[in-house]
């Protein structure tokens, strides 16, 4: 992580809804900023060309290509990002591709919070 007190946050998502809520969700936090977002597995390319985010977001679902290869191309042109996927795939195939590319965490779009 940067040594800011400022996390900053990369989204790469293909889903509309999910995305414009991430990026307000994180754009509300005193202690995070958007660095930059994406609709695609393209964008997400263009991103990582930039100044490293300290966590990247991403869906495992692109459009034009693989979350899992970009996570793999995340890990290693910025090595000390996070990434988490938010993603509708729950399968231990997804999860472990996920996992074995680099990310470091995993949490499920459908989730429902506890009550």
């Amino acid at each position: 992580m940067s040594d800011t007190s400022v996390i900053r946050v990369a989204v790469v998502d293909d889903d509309p809804a999910f995305l414009d809520a991430a990026v307000s969700a994180i754009s509300a936090c005193d202690d995070m900023s958007v660095v930059g977002a994406g609709a695609s597995f393209a964008a997400g390319l263009s991103l990582l060309k930039g100044a490293a985010a300290d966590v990247l977001v991403v869906d495992l679902g692109l459009p034009d290509g693989s979350g899992v290869d970009l996570i793999a191309h995340a890990r290693r042109v910025w090595p000390d990002c996070n990434t988490m996927v938010a993603t509708i795939f729950g399968d231990e195939a997804h999860i472990f591709a996920a996992l074995a590319a680099g990310a470091t965490g995993y949490v499920l779009k459908d989730a429902r919070p506890r009550s």
